[in-house]
C-alpha cells in the first residue's frame, strides 16, 4: 500500500512539476512580446529597390478584432490569425506610384481564406496593381480554394516542386452548406425543441425538426451557392486563360485525374495551366531576380511594414475640404459598446453621431460586413443612420462579405446600396427556438413542481414543459419582429409589402440576385460608394476620412504585440494548427465564437447558413 502510494505522490508531483513548467514558459513568452513591442522602435524604411510581400495570415475581415495577443500567435495560420483587407489594399494602392517598389510577392502559404466579396475586392486591387506595369507574381507549397483565387490575379503562379502537404497542388473543393441535424438525437433523448418561426421559409429550424435537409432547401442552397461558384469560376477561368469546360473537368474529376497522376497534384495543375511552373524555392528567388532585374540580394518590405514607413507620406486632410466619412460595421452585431471586429449598437451609433455633428463631413458610407445579431441592436442602429439622414448628410451603404439578416436590417435604410455580385445577403426572417428537457429529467426520475403568482412565472425555465401562455408570448414577439423586418425594408427599399414577402422567409441572395429583386442599387467597390455619396451631397472636391472606434491603452498594447509578434517569430510561429485541418473546422469555431457572444436572451437576427469561403 505504502509503495503504491509513493507512486502515485511520484506521479502527481510530475504532473505538478509539468504544468508549473508550462505556465512559466508560456508566462515568458508573453513577456518577450511584450518587451518587443515596448521596445523595437527601429524605424522600417523602403528599400530603394524593393518588392513589396502581401503574407496575409489566417482570415481575411474587414475590420480586425482586438483579442488576446497570446490566444492570437499560438492559435498558428488557422486558428483565429486575421488579416485586414484595408491594409492589404491600402498597400497596393500606394505602391501603385512608388518608384521604389518595383513589383509585389504573393506569399499566401498561411492565409485561410474569406468571404468570397472580400477575395474579389483584393483580386481587384491586384488587378489595378498590374494595370501600372508592375509585376505581380505568387508562389505556394499548394493552394486551397481561397488560397488559389487570389493567387490567379497574378500575372505568374509559381507551385512547389515537390511538395509534401497533404493536399498538394491546386484543390478547388467548392462551396457548400451541410448542417448537422438533431431530431433523431433529441427523440432519443427526449430534448423537445420548440420552433418558432414566422413565414414559410427559414432554413435554420431544420436541424431541429429533421434529419436531413428538405428538398426545398436543398434547391434553394444550390441556387445561391451555384451562383457564387459561377463568379468563382468564371474569375479563375478567365484570368488564367483556362477553358470554363477544363476548368469545369478539373473541379468534378479531381479525384479521378489525380490518381491518374499518381497522385501529383502539382503535375496536375501544371497540366490544365493553373500554374506556371514547378520550382524548389531556391529556384523561386531566381525567377524574381530574372523577373524583377535584380541581381543583387532581393529586397523585400511586408505590407504591415510599407504601411508604417509611408504613413506619413500617404496624404492628410485638407482641413477646409468638406470629406465624406467611411464607418465600418464588421462582425456580429449586439448591444452596447464593443470593440473593432464587432458591431456595439452604441459604438456604432456614436461614430454616426460623430459624423452627424461634425459640419466638415458632407456624406457618410457604412461599411457593412456582418450576417446579423441583436434585433434591438440592428434596430437602435437604423435609427440613427435615419438621424443622420434628417440632418441632411446622405448614408450610402457598401456590402462587403456579408450583410444578411440583421446586417441587412441596418442596411435597408441607406440613400443607396452598393454590393459586389458575390455578396451574401437577403436572409430576411425570424426565428425562435425553446428547448425543453422535462421528459429527459423526468425518465431519470428528476421533476420540477411549484407554484407562481402568474400564468408566465418560471415560464423560461428549461427544466419544465413549456407552457401555453409562454407559448403565445414566443409567437406574437416573433411574428411582430418579423412583421417589423418586413415593413424595415419595405420602407427602406421602396417595395410593397407582398413584393418584401416573396424574397423574405430566410432566404439568402447573392449581390446577383438582390441586384434583380431590388435589394440593392448598384454593383461597386467602397471607391464607389464613397463617390456616389459625395454626388448625393453636391460634393465636387472632398477628401475620406475614417471614423472608427479609438482603442483603449490596453487595446493598442495588444495590437502591437500581435504585429510585432507576427513579425519576430517570421515561421518560427507559423505552426499548422491541427484543428484547422479538419474540414469546416473554421467554420464551427466561427459559429462557436458567434453562440458566446450573444448570451443573452434576446431576439436575434442572425444567418448562420451565409459563411462560405
Amino acid at each position: 500500500m505504502a509503495k503504491a502510494m509513493n507512486i502515485l505522490r511520484a506521479i502527481w508531483n510530475g504532473i505538478t512539476m509539468v504544468k508549473q513548467t508550462v505556465t512559466n514558459l508560456l508566462f515568458i513568452i508573453i513577456v518577450v512580446f511584450i518587451i518587443v513591442a515596448l521596445t523595437d522602435v527601429e524605424t522600417v524604411s523602403v528599400p530603394d529597390k524593393g518588392i513589396l510581400k502581401l503574407h496575409p495570415t489566417g482570415n481575411l475581415v474587414l475590420q480586425r478584432q482586438v483579442t488576446s495577443p497570446f490566444g492570437q500567435l499560438v492559435s498558428g495560420s488557422g486558428g483565429g490569425a486575421e488579416t485586414s483587407l484595408v491594409e492589404l489594399t491600402n498597400a497596393l494602392e500606394r505602391a501603385q506610384n512608388d518608384e521604389r517598389i518595383t513589383g509585389v510577392v504573393l506569399n499566401l502559404n498561411d492565409f485561410s481564406g474569406g468571404a468570397p466579396a472580400l477575395l474579389s475586392e483584393l483580386g481587384n486591387a491586384i488587378d489595378r496593381f498590374r494595370d501600372t506595369g508592375k509585376p505581380v507574381v505568387a508562389f505556394g507549397s499548394s493552394f486551397n480554394q481561397s488560397q488559389y483565387f487570389v493567387a490567379a490575379h497574378a500575372e505568374a503562379v509559381y507551385l512547389h516542386h515537390d511538395s509534401v502537404d497533404l493536399f498538394s497542388g491546386v484543390v478547388m473543393s467548392g462551396y457548400g452548406v451541410y448542417p448537422t441535424y438533431f431530431k433523431s438525437a433529441l427523440d432519443r433523448f427526449k430534448v423537445r425543441y420548440h420552433v418558432f418561426r414566422a413565414g414559410e421559409f427559414k432554413s435554420a429550424v431544420e436541424p431541429y425538426l429533421r434529419d436531413n435537409m428538405s428538398t426545398e432547401t436543398r434547391q434553394i442552397n444550390l441556387s445561391w451557392l451555384g451562383s457564387l461558384w459561377d463568379q468563382y469560376a468564371t474569375t479563375v477561368a478567365e484570368r488564367r486563360g483556362v477553358e470554363k469546360r477544363a476548368f469545369k473537368e478539373y473541379t468534378q474529376q479531381y479525384a479521378r485525374l489525380l490518381g491518374e497522376n499518381n497522385g501529383d497534384g502539382g503535375q496536375l495543375a501544371l497540366a490544365y495551366g493553373l500554374v506556371d511552373e514547378l520550382v524548389a524555392p531556391h529556384e523561386f528567388d531566381q525567377r524574381l531576380e530574372q523577373r524583377f532585374e535584380m541581381t543583387d540580394n532581393l529586397a523585400f518590405i511586408n505590407h504591415r511594414d510599407y504601411l508604417t514607413a509611408t504613413e506619413l507620406s500617404a496624404g492628410l486632410e485638407r482641413p477646409d475640404t468638406k470629406k465624406v466619412a467611411v464607418i465600418i460595421a464588421s462582425g456580429v452585431i449586439l448591444d452596447g459598446y464593443q470593440p473593432p471586429g464587432t458591431i456595439g449598437a452604441d459604438s456604432l451609433a456614436q461614430l454616426l453621431q460623430q459624423a452627424q455633428d461634425n459640419p466638415d463631413v458632407g456624406a457618410v458610407v457604412l461599411r457593412i460586413d456582418s450576417p446579423g445579431g441583436s434585433a434591438t441592436a440592428a434596430e437602435y442602429i437604423r435609427q440613427k443612420v435615419l438621424h443622420v439622414q434628417e440632418s441632411g448628410k446622405p448614408v450610402v451603404m457598401s456590402m462587403s462579405g456579408y450583410a444578411a439578416s440583421g446586417g441587412y436590417w441596418i442596411a435597408a435604410p441607406g440613400n443607396r446600396i452598393f454590393a459586389m455580385p458575390n455578396t451574401v445577403t437577403g436572409s430576411i426572417g425570424a426565428y425562435a427556438l425553446f428547448p425543453s428537457l422535462s421528459d429527459t429529467l423526468s425518465e431519470y426520475g428528476v421533476n420540477t413542481d411549484g407554484v407562481g403568482t402568474t400564468p408566465l412565472a418560471g415560464a423560461l425555465d428549461p427544466f419544465r414543459p413549456l407552457v401555453p401562455d409562454m407559448r403565445s408570448v414566443l409567437e406574437s414577439s416573433l411574428n411582430r419582429t418579423y412583421s417589423r423586418f418586413v415593413n424595415v425594408v419595405g420602407d427602406g427599399r421602396k417595395l410593397n409589402q407582398s413584393d418584401v414577402l416573396a424574397l423574405a422567409d430566410g432566404r439568402v441572395w447573392t449581390g446577383n440576385d438582390a441586384m434583380a429583386h431590388g435589394l440593392i442599387d448598384s454593383f461597386g467597390t467602397l471607391e464607389d460608394a464613397v463617390a456616389s455619396a459625395a454626388l448625393l451631397a453636391g460634393l465636387t472636391g472632398y477628401d475620406v476620412t475614417r471614423l472608427q472606434v479609438t482603442l483603449s491603452p490596453s487595446e493598442q498594447l495588444m495590437r502591437r504585440i500581435i504585429d510585432q509578434g507576427i513579425s519576430v517569430c517570421g515561421t518560427l510561429c507559423n505552426v499548422e494548427d491541427p484543428i484547422s485541418l479538419i474540414p469546416g473546422a473554421e467554420e464551427v469555431r466561427w459559429l462557436i465564437r458567434q453562440q458566446a457572444a450573444m448570451s443573452r436572451p434576446a431576439i436575434y437576427l442572425q444567418c448562420l447558413e451565409c459563411r462560405v469561403q
